[in-house]
């Protein structure tokens, strides 16, 4: 179940409550399992019926055989054996040439003992009249008939007809329009309603029967028919092969396991997934007559007979699969006749090999079509000697394949995964637990078919590293913890299992392994004690939630949400208030993690309704409450969907109303169906979805000359209704992106395309304050900060809705955010009461550093080199804080003009000196070590109060009312840039002799060494 959760936020009422849909919406797929009828039956009770008029007659003509016996007196034991062999546990009748009477009295019986399911009627019929054109047919000697409706009639329940007589086929021509009748009954008929059934010389009379029962015998003697004798052997010897159909390793017991699975290979190759699933997957008696009526579509044509269904299936006479039986027969008439000419061995046939390595080279491919091996990958599993391969394939299989899974389930292949996890899930451990982490991330209700009381015990030893035996690794613990979640999820019989076996225990050891193991660990706890008394009470003993806690300062996102979701399933209503004080909700970037952060606290609302509406009345209590603090928090959140959610857990506390339905449990449900959806992606980082890179650049002057004449020219232009207040140029695309307000602006430089970043939630009078790329391996994601105190990290293409946002302070902190990027470490440096870090890895807040200054910070410039980064302050000192050593170090540089605030900053390369400029155009450059003696000081238009050093070039910009004048760090004039306005905002190419500058009517213009258009 997976909430649509920004279709949810539309459903807010007006009212301030939250609407979440009573159902949550179930992810599209393309292809929904089948797997037969709403309500299946079984097939428990077969009535074999047996009309011989001439019995002598009718076998003498055909290889004088009935059933493979010559004498009458023996064809219903040898019938009803040939059924025990189709399926031991179905109960068996045989009438002899039954009268109508007789017949009613059998079926009426049949009413109370099998309830809902189905009867199986096998008419055998030889040399009565063939049926009339009224659908009716002969039974008993004196040829008294009966239809399908009387049948029907007196059973009382579903029905299937196997018909073995002359002109079976009028029976489902001539059945009625009853809509019961027809959905009540399966007919499998020998011929058409104009073929007769003729003798076969070298085979049995019942030839249709034989088919069905005795499949591989009948496929033998129709190949060598059709083959021709083979020299000096006769076809009985040929035939007669060595072995039990039930033992797989003998030549009969093989070739019997080789034709099942060429059976159910052309049935999953030629119907649909609900043909498929009603008549070779529903029922195991009526799996098998279907596939050996395959057979009888084969064989019977050369006889003059065209055997039917009701309902009508194709012929798969012709299907390409039968070529691999004839190859198989090929080699095994070989075989034999070398063994009784010569006392050869008998080898096992190659084709099991030959398809699982067909399959192999099919998921190789890439192809997406349907697999016509799958069926017989199912029968490998059967066989110890394949079984490991067979499982490896079917675990890629799950992961490669789309609709995978709903093939797996469509041919029920969850019993046989289930008996070898009883029995050999040591050996096959690894495939065994991808294979059912695929099905069950798909199919939920699949965990009933684990027979959970059974199987939860060899899941769990998992673990169990002191059993040498057990051999695991990280990530098939990670499958295994998968697994039981999603045992867990809801299901009070499994959480007491798990309690029962110490689960819990587990999960507390496993809190300290890989971020993964965490991450589902928690997941666990969650789904084990959410809604169930007794495991909270369990796990209150263990201490549990205590561990739970710690997890929130997790440096994996993923660790610390599930960490809030298992908190917040364990709240209840002797929740302990203190235990709040530890959520550090304002120190999350992600907003998933904030969205659950908000839902443990809609938890303690709930459960503490009383209280907290207590606190409302009482505005002095409401300042040391946790609870209301958070709220106050989330209110003012920069994601939209929070603050709504925030505002309504709000308002529902200060409502007299009780409506409880309408709060925000629904996303507790909607994390864990994402965190299962999400189980087999990559861990990749949530703020950016894009791959940071690690690589350094140099910023060092050195590697430039001192002297070097800097020639800029005006490229291009373009005019903007409001002046901007900040630009950025991309480092590694020719665009820029600029603001003016609230909005960013991205612009090309060699078109005219252009975008505007606005997020739906920012107030009117919010400003940009801080504006810069941050560079990817991918792509260049704009970093912004505004006024408000909120930082949002927008996509290079997405317009409305940003990647990330936060809050990096409160918004009534007087002065402006200014934001600096620590590319070396990853981190966000944000200004304000105190100066934060931000791990963008690790997605939370990781540090507040005291800049022992209540100057307002001015401007933020970080070392490419090292974790080290510079803060300017208004009245012109600067500080530099390295967070490398144990105790923050930080270093003052004195204000060398005093009164001047600093307006822009760059930490230098290679001897990691600090230029600086000033406001009234003075500049200078420090010596880290030697803080009191500049390196080089210089000042020039006093006007100045903007103005730019270039990353990595010795050429630094001052703005003023005029235009912008270019200098060497020596303070030599490069070049005046005259624009007729003020300059507004002005920013130097990170790598390029690039600048852009904004003025003050709206003009922002491209000054460069080569030619690029706005």
């Amino acid at each position: 179940m997976v909430i649509d959760f920004i279709r949810a936020s539309e459903l807010l009422a007006r009212t301030g409550h939250i609407i979440l849909p009573d159902k949550p919406s179930v992810p599209h797929r393309p292809e929904a399992v089948v797997r037969g009828d709403p309500n299946p039956c079984k097939i428990v009770q077969a009535v074999l019926v047996l009309n011989f008029k001439h019995f002598r007659q009718t076998t003498t003509a055909a290889g004088g055989q009935i059933c493979w016996v010559k004498n009458e007196n023996e064809v219903d034991g040898a019938l009803q054996q040939q059924y025990t062999e189709v399926n031991l546990n179905l109960r068996k009748k045989t009438l002899k040439n039954p009268m109508p009477e007789e017949l009613r009295r059998v079926c009426s019986g049949l009413h109370k003992k099998i309830a809902n399911d189905r009867v199986l009627l096998h008419f055998v019929s030889r040399g009565l009249p063939e049926p009339s054109d009224i659908g009716r047919f002969a039974t008993g000697r004196r040829a008294r008939t009966v239809s399908v409706e009387d049948i029907h009639r007196w059973v009382g329940s579903k029905v299937l007809l196997v018909l073995d007589f002359s002109r079976a086929g009028l029976m489902i021509e001539t059945l009625g329009d009853g809509r019961k009748l027809r959905e009540d009954t399966i007919i499998m008929a020998a011929c058409r309603k104009d073929e007769v059934l003729k003798a076969c010389p070298n085979g049995p009379a019942d030839l249709f029967t034989s088919c069905l029962t005795t499949p591989l015998r009948m496929a033998l003697r129709y190949h060598l028919i059709k083959s021709g004798p083979m020299l000096g052997m006769s076809d009985e010897r040929l035939v007669d092969v060595p072995g039990r159909l039930s033992q797989r390793p003998t030549m009969k017991g093989e070739l019997n396991w080789i034709l099942t699975a060429i059976l159910d290979a052309i049935a999953w190759d030629s119907f649909d997934s609900e043909t498929f699933g009603r008549f070779y997957r529903q029922d195991a008696v009526m799996a098998s007559l279907f596939r050996n009526f395959l057979l009888a579509d084969r064989v019977m044509p050369l006889f003059g007979a065209h055997p039917i269904t009701f309902p009508a299936l194709k012929t798969c006479a012709y299907h390409h699969i039968w070529q691999h039986w004839d190859y198989v027969l090929d080699m095994a008439f070989t075989q034999r006749q070398d063994q009784l000419q010569f006392g050869s061995p008998v080898h096992p046939f190659p084709f099991f090999e030959q398809q699982m390595k067909a399959f192999e080279v099919w998921l190789s491919g890439g192809v997406v079509s349907h697999p016509q091996q799958l069926p017989i990958i199912l029968q490998t599993l059967l066989s110890p000697s394949y079984r490991m391969r067979a499982l490896d394939l079917l675990a890629k299989f799950t992961v490669d394949v789309p609709n995978a899974v709903d093939m797996f389930l469509q041919l029920d292949m969850f019993p046989y995964l289930v008996k070898i996890i009883k029995t050999g899930f040591k050996r096959f451990a690894s495939p065994l637990l991808k294979i059912c982490t695929n099905v069950l991330a798909v199919d939920l209700g699949c965990r009933e078919l684990l027979q959970i009381d059974r199987t939860w015990p060899h899941f769990q030893k998992t673990f169990d590293t002191s059993d040498p035996k057990m051999v695991t690794t990280d990530e098939d613990r990670a499958n295994a913890l998968f697994i039981l979640a999603r045992l867990l999820q809801g299901h009070p019989e499994a959480q007491r299992i798990a309690r029962e076996q110490g689960f819990v225990k587990v999960c507390l050891n496993l809190l300290l392994a890989a971020p993964k193991l965490r991450q589902w660990s928690l997941l666990c706890l969650g789904c084990f004690w959410e809604d169930n008394v007794e495991g909270r009470m369990h796990a209150d003993s263990a201490e549990a939630h205590e561990l739970v806690l710690k997890a929130l300062d997790d440096d994996v996102t993923e660790v610390r949400a599930a960490a809030v979701w298992a908190m917040s399933t364990f709240v209840t209503a002797n929740f302990d208030w203190s235990i709040c004080m530890t959520w550090k909700v304002a120190a999350e970037i992600n907003s998933t993690v904030r969205k659950l952060y908000l839902v443990a606290i809609q938890q303690v609302v709930l459960h503490r309704l009383a209280e907290i509406r207590r606190l409302f009345e009482n505005q002095a209590m409401q300042v040391s409450s946790p609870i209301m603090g958070f709220l106050n928090v989330l209110r003012k959140d920069p994601n939209p969907f929070i603050a709504k959610m925030a505002q309504a857990v709000v308002n529902f506390a200060k409502s007299e109303s009780q409506s409880e339905h309408l709060l925000l449990s629904s996303y507790s449900s909607y994390f864990l169906e994402q965190s299962v959806t999400k189980f087999n992606e990559n861990p990749s980082p949530a703020v950016t979805e894009l791959k940071l890179d690690g690589t350094k650049r140099g910023n060092t002057w050195n590697g430039r000359s001192k002297s070097k004449q800097f020639c800029l020219q005006k490229d291009s232009s373009m005019k903007l209704k409001q002046p901007p207040q900040h630009l950025a140029l991309n480092p590694c695309e020719d665009s820029l992106v600029l603001a003016t307000g609230s909005f960013l602006l991205w612009r090309s430089l060699n078109s005219s395309n252009e975008l505007t970043w606005h997020a739906e939630n920012i107030p009117t009078n919010t400003t940009v304050t801080s504006l810069q790329f941050i560079i990817t391996s991918h792509e260049t994601p704009v970093l912004a900060g505004y006024n408000d105190g909120t930082v949002r990290l927008w996509h290079p293409t997405r317009q409305t809705s940003p990647l990330a946002s936060f809050r990096a302070r409160d918004e009534s902190f007087p002065t402006n955010l200014h934001l600096g990027w620590q590319r070396h470490a990853e981190r966000i440096v944000a200004t304000g009461e105190h100066t934060q870090l931000w791990d963008v890895r690790a997605e939370r807040k990781i540090a507040d550093l005291p800049s022992g200054c209540d100057l307002p910070v001015t401007s933020v410039t970080c070392s490419t080199t090292d974790s080290s980064f510079a803060l300017g302050y208004r009245d012109g000192h600067s500080r530099i804080i390295d967070v490398r050593l144990p105790e923050v170090c930080i270093s003052v540089i004195p204000a060398h003009r005093a009164g001047q605030a600093v307006v822009a900053s760059s930490i230098r390369g290679e001897d990691s000196s600090l230029a600086i400029c000033l406001e009234g155009g003075a500049f200078c450059r420090i010596d880290r070590r030697y803080p009191e003696r500049p390196l080089t000081s210089w000042q020039v238009d006093r006007e100045s109060s903007l103005a730019a050093i270039h990353p990595t070039a010795p050429l630094v910009g001052f703005g003023g009312a005029r235009g912008v004048c270019l200098y060497n760090v020596d303070g030599d004039v490069q070049g005046k840039l005259k624009m007729g306005h003020a300059a507004t905002a002005m920013a130097f190419h990170q790598d390029q002799i690039q600048l852009v500058v904004g003025g003050s009517d709206g003009k922002v213009s491209l000054y460069s060494n080569r030619k690029n258009t706005l």
